[in-house]
This record gives structure tokens, C-alpha cells and sequence, in this order.
């Protein structure tokens, strides 16, 4: 009959059972007697009594170690599989004593040796053993690791069972792993289309998130068991684990929107905490970092947590006393991390016990994070977009405002000039009749007068509509100018005076620009309606320029004109130049007109 037995450091299935509890002995690693003679001669008075059960635990300085138990299949012969994780051993090595006395040797297996190259194909440390129905065996494992904690998690299944596992592994990584990388790629593309650095914040942590999830589930060392790396392997959870911890600090600052101003203590703390931390990870992927040093520094990342946890909680307490409504958006998704985290590192360092057997389970803890903040985010996002489109049509308006009263200001220096200025110069017209030379500098003088005061406010568009104003303006040119000037206006709707005068000042200041600058000869002006919008061209075959640098430049007083005025009419304002002429294309939406 089927029965399952759980402790933490073995899961039994298909009526395997456990005679005694796992056994272990502390080796010292100096003697070089083969394991198998070692284990031969090892008495029973030697052994101590494993009390842990979620795993077998040799702690950060016993490197090596030996543990026993037995095993007894009372359902049908069949294989079993053995499997190690592989996140705290660097090598395993399988000894198995049937009742024949005789011990099965099982071949060493270490983070050297692909997934690929492996008789088992398994992130962890498998080994496949056939038990006979009723056969008891003991089963000895021989493990090590040079830095960080060493206690062997050891699962017993069918190989049924160990398949199915399997699967479920590889698709519970694939899509906790596959979601952080696609949230931060996410994040990059929002960070460089908005240039808000939260989405940076949001990003870096997601990845490294993501790597954290494929190095500790060992799909790292199993795809690049590159021997020269080994260090890398052998370390790489604790080297991105420090990594996660200073971008997560990082994040909480931009999220909460620390700065010195709201927050001097609680800036500079995470300021500083996160980029040492960050510097400590990336200090283990030096080779040259070792011994001792590397030792302490790998022995310190099991505790960094309890810091993180403090200062995270302590700055969201904070903001949500200050109205950071985003705050709990985070902090819901913080207190899941806070609690999985805080036992997972309890139960690696001994505190608490019968943990691990649900170990697959960590790999959840980001990702519930990561969703409460993507939540969050697009709250926070929501609210920052409400604010931009509030400002910027606070801009708009505050623009019409300036262009308004600029051209009520033009209209009345207009206004002076003609009523005031030009006549008296024209009651000074009679004095100089017999002399013509003053009658003709006096006429010169009162022709730039009237030119000026159309310039400043067009007169015709009191007379005339827009489309007529427009062509009076181009024939004025023609019969002044040594110019061809061409002018095509399929257009006869009736708009507000104010609306006429803006886009009358963006055609003359077209025109103005092609004349002044271009070298132009010929201009032509296109006027059209499409798709309920206005649509202006204005074309010229001068010299050219760089329409990039001209718009960045202060003194280009006439295109940014322009443009100021498409933009009060919520238009669109583009320029294309080359060194056959110009194209200024105006897009302006009728709709609100």
C-alpha cells in the first residue's frame, strides 16, 4: 500500500520508509583514506543523531561531512531517485550498503558538471537506485561546500514522481523568472520613453530579481559549468542576493520619493546602505577576493535582511504618515517578502526548523512583490499622467494668454503708428510740396510706416477672411518683392477672428523666414482641409539649414513663433530642410475651432 512519509530532508513515496532517523559525522577534510574505506570503518558510537528535520546541517565552517540512513521499499521493486539541492553543497557523492554487505558507489557529482553531462538530467544532485520489494539499504551521503551554509536537503521519490516534479520545476521557474524579466524590460522601455527614475528602480530590482531566481535554483551552474568560474557558481546566489538587497533599498527610496529635504536620516542611510551592499556583491566576482574575506563576506549576506527589513519598514511607516498613498500598495507586498524572507534566513542559519521541504515556494516571494508594486506603480503612473496632462494644459492656456496679449499689444503699437505717427507725417506732406526730394524720403518714410504696422497687426482681416487676407498678403510680395510667390488655399470655413489671426502671423512669419534667411526666390503657400484638420505648408527653395539646431537655438525668434502658436492651437509644427529649400508643415486640429 502507498504511503508518503514528509520530513523536511526526505519525501517518501510508494511505501519507502525511513528505519532511523539521518545520522551525521563533522569531517575534517584532511585525511585522504578513500570515502568508501571510510565509511567502512566509521563505528557507530561516531555517529550523532541528526535533530534537524528539514535538512542535514553542518553549519558555515564544517566543509565536509557524512550522513547516513536507511531505507526499506515495501511496495514492488522498482527505481528510485536520490536528489540533492544543490543550493548548499557544492558536491554530493552516493554510497549505497545492501544486505549483501556489498556498497554500490555512486559517481561524484559537483557544480563542474553541466546538466548536460549528468546521468540524471537535474539542476540538483540526483542519483537513480533500484530497490528490491522489502530490500532495506543504507544509504550514505558524502557532501561539501567551501563558503557559505552546508546542510544537504535530501528528497527520496519514485522516478514517476521525480519526473512530474521535475516538470513543475522547470515551469515554476520558467514563469516566476520569465515574469521579473519581462516587468523589467518593461521598466527600462517606461524609463526611457517617460525618464521617471522609478521605472529604472522598478527595473533594476526586477532583474535582479530575475537572476536571483535562476542562479539559486541552479539553472545558472548547470547551463555555464565553466570550471574557471566555479567560484562564480559556487557563490553566485550570495553575490546577487546582495545586489537585490541594495536595489530593493534603492527601489523603496525613488518609490517613497526619499530625499534630503523630507527625509535626511533615512536618504542618507539608504543612500549609502544600497551601494555598499551592491559594492559587496559585485566584490565576490573578483577571484582575488578569498580566504577569510570572501568567507565572512558570504557568512554576512544571511543576516543583511534583518537590516533591509528595518530600514524598508521604517521609511514606509514614514511615508505613509506624510499621504504616500502608493506606500500601501508597497507595503502589502513588502510585509509578504518580510515574512517569507525573515523565515526562510531563520530556518538557513538553524533558528527554526521544518522549512525547506517547501523550498520551491521562495522563489514566489519576489514575484507577489513585484505585483503588488506593479499595482502600485500604475496607481502612482495613473496620478503622475493626471498632473502632466493638468500642467500642461495649465501651459497651454498660460501660452494662448501670452500670444493674446503679445498680439492685443502689436495691435495697439499698430494702431499708434498709423493714427498717431503717420499723420502727422502726413500733415507734414503740404510743407515739403516744392521740395521733392523731402516729398519723396517722406513717402519712403510713410510706406516702411505702413509696412510695419501691417506686419504688427494685418488690417485685411478686419475687411477680409482668412483665405482672402491671405492672398492680399502673397500679392503684396509679388508686386513689392522681386519674389514668385504662389498661393493655394482650398479652405472656406468660417473661424473666429482670433484663430484667423494666429494662423495669418504663422503663414507671413513663414514667408518672412524664406525672404530674410533662405535665399529664397520662389515661396509657395498650400492651405487645405483633411480630416477635420488644417493642414499648412510652406515651401521655398533657398539654401537650407539644420532645422534641429535652429528650433534649439534662442535666437530664432521666427520658427519658435511659429511653433508656440501651432502649439496654442493644438497643432503639430515640423520642419524639413535640405539643400533644394524648406518645408514648414502645420497641422492643426478644427475640432475645438
Amino acid at each position: 500500500m502507498e504511503q508518503t512519509m514528509r520530513r523536511v530532508f526526505a519525501i517518501l513515496f510508494f511505501g519507502i520508509n525511513t528505519t532511523v532517523f539521518s545520522q551525521i559525522i563533522f569531517l575534517d577534510g584532511n585525511s585522504d583514506m578513500p570515502i568508501n574505506d571510510k565509511v567502512s570503518i566509521l563505528q557507530d558510537t561516531l555517529w550523532i543523531k541528526n535533530t534537524i528535520k528539514q535538512e542535514v546541517p553542518y553549519g558555515f565552517d564544517q566543509h565536509e561531512g557524512i550522513c547516513k540512513f536507511q531505507l526499506q521499499n515495501k511496495d514492488k521493486s522498482q527505481f528510485f531517485i536520490i536528489d540533492v539541492q544543490q543550493s548548499r553543497v557544492d558536491d554530493v557523492q552516493l554510497f549505497v550498503k545492501r544486505a549483501t554487505k556489498n556498497i554500490d558507489t555512486f559517481p561524484l557529482i559537483n557544480k563542474k558538471i553541466g546538466l548536460l553531462d549528468r546521468t540524471i538530467k537535474s539542476v540538483n544532485f540526483a542519483f537513480d537506485i533500484f530497490l528490491n520489494q522489502n530490500e532495506k539499504v543504507q544509504i550514505t551521503l558524502k557532501s561539501s561546500r567551501k563558503y557559505g551554509m552546508h546542510a544537504p536537503v535530501i528528497t527520496i521519490r519514485s522516478i514517476k514522481k521525480f519526473h512530474i516534479n521535475e516538470i513543475f520545476f522547470t515551469n515554476y521557474i520558467g514563469f516566476t523568472s520569465g515574469i521579473c524579466f519581462v516587468i523589467s524590460l518593461a521598466g527600462i522601455f517606461l524609463y526611457f520613453f517617460f525618464r521617471f527614475k522609478m521605472y529604472f528602480a522598478y527595473s533594476l530590482y526586477c532583474f535582479c530579481s530575475f537572476f536571483l531566481i535562476l542562479v539559486d535554483s541552479g539553472y545558472i551552474h548547470s547551463y555555464f559549468p565553466f570550471e574557471n568560474f566555479l567560484y562564480l557558481n559556487n557563490n553566485g546566489t550570495t553575490i546577487v542576493f546582495y545586489c537585490v538587497i541594495g536595489c530593493h533599498i534603492f527601489l523603496t527610496m525613488v518609490l517613497l520619493r526619499l530625499t534630503p529635504e523630507k527625509s535626511y536620516w533615512l536618504f542618507r542611510i539608504g543612500k549609502y546602505s544600497s551601494l555598499f551592499f551592491i559594492g559587496l556583491g559585485l566584490s565576490l566576482v573578483m577571484p582575488f577576493i578569498e580566504g577569510s574575506l570572501r568567507y565572512y563576506i558570504i557568512k554576512t549576506s544571511y543576516y543583511i535582511v534583518f537590516f533591509m527589513d528595518a530600514y524598508i519598514l521604517i521609511a514606509l511607516i514614514s511615508s505613509i504618515k506624510n499621504r504616500e498613498y502608493f506606500a500601501y500598495f508597497y507595503l502589502v507586498g513588502f510585509l509578504f517578502t518580510l515574512i517569507g524572507t525573515t523565515i526562510l534566513i531563520l530556518a538557513n542559519i538553524g533558528i527554526i526548523d521544518g522549512i525547506n521541504q517547501d523550498y520551491d515556494l521562495a522563489y514566489s516571494i519576489p514575484l507577489v512583490e513585484i505585483f503588488c508594486m506593479l499595482i502600485g506603480v500604475s496607481f502612482q503612473f495613473s496620478q503622475q499622467n493626471k498632473q502632466f496632462i493638468a500642467t500642461q494644459l495649465e501651459l497651454s492656456i498660460a501660452q494662448k494668454k501670452v500670444i493674446s496679449i503679445q498680439d492685443e499689444e502689436q495691435r495697439r503699437i499698430a494702431q499708434d503708428l498709423h493714427d498717431g505717427i503717420g499723420q502727422e507725417l502726413l500733415l507734414l506732406k503740404p510743407s515739403l510740396k516744392n521740395n521733392k526730394t523731402g516729398t519723396d524720403a517722406l513717402e519712403a518714410i510713410l510706406d516702411n510706416l505702413r509696412r510695419v504696422s501691417r506686419e504688427l497687426y494685418p488690417v485685411s482681416l478686419k475687411k477680409m477672411n482668412l483665405k482672402e487676407a491671405l492672398e492680399s498678403l502673397c500679392n503684396q510680395i509679388i508686386e513689392k518683392y522681386d519674389y514668385f510667390v504662389s498661393c493655394e488655399i482650398d479652405f472656406d470655413r468660417n473661424l473666429s477672428k482670433e484663430f484667423e489671426l494666429q494662423i495669418y502671423r504663422i503663414v507671413q512669419e513663414g514667408i518672412n523666414n524664406a525672404m530674410k534667411y533662405a535665399q529664397a526666390t520662389a515661396i509657395r503657400i498650400e492651405i487645405f482641409e483633411k480630416n477635420n484638420y488644417l493642414e499648412i505648408l510652406i515651401k521655398d527653395n533657398g539654401i537650407g539649414f539644420d532645422a534641429k539646431k535652429a528650433l534649439e537655438s534662442s535666437k530664432s525668434f521666427g520658427l519658435h513663433s511659429m511653433s508656440q502658436r501651432t502649439k496654442s492651437l493644438s497643432g503639430v509644427f515640423s520642419i524639413q530642410s535640405s539643400n533644394n529649400g524648406s518645408i514648414i508643415h502645420v497641422l492643426i486640429p478644427l475640432e475645438n475651432v
